[in-house]
């Protein structure tokens, strides 16, 4: 477009933001926020939004800040990409701020919230703000299940595994990682059988989990079928040991 002399316009910035975010890719990003400037779309609410979630997901909080402090009119979009930012770099006392004074919560705020403090360890400010959600999902148990992990509170994780009528193939993997790296070896191995038995992905995790389980207790049989399992890449489809 540049070496055409074609103009682009505010939807043009905007996807190459979105795609910057993606990647991610801050310094093309940064190029692309100083064009914006130039073109006279800095004042454009749906940019603004663009900008503000590339700095956000690329850990640049300050000038994602800058960009939503900037902003005339804030949406659910933008307030949720500047919580999701503090989250992503710890910085969960901001993120509670703008948290608590945000209007329309959705789900994707207070799964980030949960998720950034479960992340940082603080399991009783994820507990709290997980049990106020009216609808959970699979990236607030995983958080939850993966948070008392860290922290080797299995019984809590096993409490939140429980509660889920459906659990996806993460959960699964989280819960067989949780046993595993807290020295509950069979509990690991049981999850893994019941994850094959109902046909649930296995993935990476979930197989790295239990090789582990395995190696604990010396199972040296089961341990060399799943490592030849791992290094024949079959975690994208069903697997058998």
């Amino acid at each position: 477009m540049q070496w055409k002399g074609i103009s682009p316009s505010g939807f043009t910035f905007s996807s190459v933001l979105n795609a910057c975010a993606r990647v991610p890719a801050v310094f093309e990003g940064k190029q692309v926020h100083s064009r914006v400037e130039k073109s006279g779309f800095l004042g454009n609410n749906i940019v603004q939004t663009a900008l503000l979630d590339m700095y956000a997901k690329c850990g640049f909080v300050l000038d994602a800040q800058k960009v939503f402090n900037a902003m005339e009119e804030k949406d659910v979009v933008a307030w949720t990409a500047m919580i999701c930012g503090y989250t992503k770099v710890g910085l969960m006392d901001k993120a509670r701020c703008l948290f608590e004074v945000m209007e329309g919560r959705n789900m994707v705020s207070w799964t980030a919230m949960v998720a950034g403090y479960a992340n940082s360890g603080d399991m009783e400010a994820a507990k709290e703000l997980y049990n106020r959600m009216v609808e959970k999902n699979s990236v607030a148990w995983l958080a939850m299940i993966a948070g008392y992990g860290k922290c080797g509170d299995v019984r809590e994780a096993r409490r939140v595994f429980d509660e889920i009528v459906k659990p996806d193939a993460s959960c699964w993997a989280a819960m067989v990682a949780c046993y595993a790296q807290n020295g509950y070896a069979e509990e690991a191995i049981d999850i893994y059988k019941a994850m094959r038995d109902q046909s649930v992905r296995i993935s990476e995790v979930a197989l790295v989990g239990v090789l582990s389980a395995c190696t604990q207790i010396g199972d040296v049989n089961m341990a060399e079928a799943l490592a030849n399992n791992l290094e024949e890449g079959c975690c994208g489809k069903f697997c058998w040991y």
